[in-house]
């Protein structure tokens, strides 16, 4: 009986000409269209007029109000399984991906936000394996959003952050022990804070349940930021928000004290700034 290569993304089993899926891959694909059924807040809004009248057959290669991070390329991440060696994909964008799935905790993209182009294969490789076609074991999911003050790092982990979730923000965490709203950090409480925030990244070792994490940091070095990527399987957001606006937003700020030189640790973090391929990159 003649043979065909098995459609699974990925996968090189041969089998039946007339069959779709190997065994294996035939199984995975049932879990993600039953998790599809289940999922009422993802079947709202691949039903909703927005998503298919404006974001899903529009035009991928014109940013728009509905869809500002439209490109005519695909913007995979570079660490995706479909590329091995982290290679740019530069093929012809012809789909709508969520950044975040909204499984994990992302937006629903309907305010054109946390949605991208990407390559039918790209887009594919990508959710087989935050599906967990990979093998690996269920557990944490990490995030970590890093840009310089005034960025807005605090406002994407907010707009994409479910309730349940975990956010270590060391602003935050100074806030609480010194019982104001500041990001300013009193000298004799610093020791404190370390030591609060390094708890809770050894708790987050020994972490085997599904809880999601969300950790905000300045993460201005590519090695800080691998750090997380091999200690937590961080999956890493840096906004690269211009200086400019960065200032403009501090200025607006009333939990800031405007005595301080902001401008001096804005300045600091693009002077430093090392740039990664494997980062998602998050332009305002």
């Amino acid at each position: 009986m003649p043979k065909k290569q098995c459609n699974g993304p990925g996968c090189y089993a041969v089998i039946e000409l007339g069959k779709r899926y190997c065994d294996r891959c035939k199984k995975t694909d049932n879990k993600r269209r039953d998790k599809r059924e289940r999922d009422p807040e993802s079947k709202k809004l691949y039903n909703s007029k927005v998503w298919r009248d404006v974001i899903r057959p529009g035009q991928l290669s014109t940013p728009s109000e509905a869809f500002p991070n439209a490109s005519p390329f695909c913007q995979c991440e570079k660490s995706c399984l479909h590329h091995q060696k982290q290679n740019p994909c530069g093929r012809i964008a012809n789909e709508v991906d969520h950044m975040i799935p909204m499984s994990f905790g992302g937006s629903d993209g309907r305010d054109g936000k946390n949605i991208q182009s990407l390559c039918h294969d790209c887009h594919t490789s990508k959710t087989r394996k935050e599906d967990g076609w990979t093998g690996s074991k269920p557990g944490r999911t990490v995030f970590l959003v890093c840009g310089p003050p005034g960025s807005g790092k605090s406002t994407f982990v907010k707009n994409n952050r479910k309730p349940h979730h975990l956010v270590l923000d060391f602003d935050a965490l100074m806030s609480a022990l010194c019982g104001i709203e500041t990001h300013r950090k009193p000298r004799e409480l610093l020791k404190y804070g370390w030591e609060a925030r390094d708890a809770i990244y050894a708790a987050l070792d020994k972490e085997e349940s599904t809880l999601t994490a969300w950790i905000i940091i300045t993460g201005t070095k590519k090695a800080t930021r691998d750090e997380f990527r091999a200690r937590y399987g961080a999956k890493v957001f840096v906004l690269e928000t211009p200086a400019a606006l960065c200032m403009e937003r501090i200025r607006q700020d009333e939990k800031r004290d405007q005595s301080f030189d902001w401008s001096y640790l804005v300045e600091d973090w693009w002077q430093h700034y090392e740039p990664s391929r494997e980062d998602n990159v998050i332009h305002d």
